[in-house]
């Protein structure tokens, strides 16, 4: 990896961390705003699916998801509630060290 490409990746972590502290600042405050958005949730698990599908090949493990809902669209924050599901589903991945089976 070349110098430019480690400062790109170097600054975007710590803009992430960053922004990860104002955020829980925020949200200990009481202040965090969050947006009331209508979301649909089969195309919530099919954006997730894209991003954590690579991790889960690279660790090998078998992975399966089952959605049965009655209501598929609900009014939330989209971006904060990908980033929670992306957070409990990257903190599965990483936790299973060994060829498991990963179900949601």
């Amino acid at each position: 990896m070349d110098y430019i490409s480690k400062l790109k990746s170097s600054s975007t972590i710590l803009l992430s961390l960053i922004n990860y502290i104002l955020e829980m600042t925020q949200i200990e405050s009481g202040k965090l705003d969050l947006k009331k958005e209508i979301g649909d949730l089969d195309d919530l698990v099919k954006n997730i699916n894209v991003v954590v599908e690579p991790l889960i090949k690279e660790k090998k493990l078998h992975y399966s998801y089952h959605l049965e809902i009655k209501h598929h669209h609900i009014i939330c924050d989209k971006t904060k509630l990908r980033e929670i599901v992306l957070n409990i589903l990257s903190n599965a991945i990483n936790i299973h060290q060994k060829v498991e089976m990963l179900n949601y």
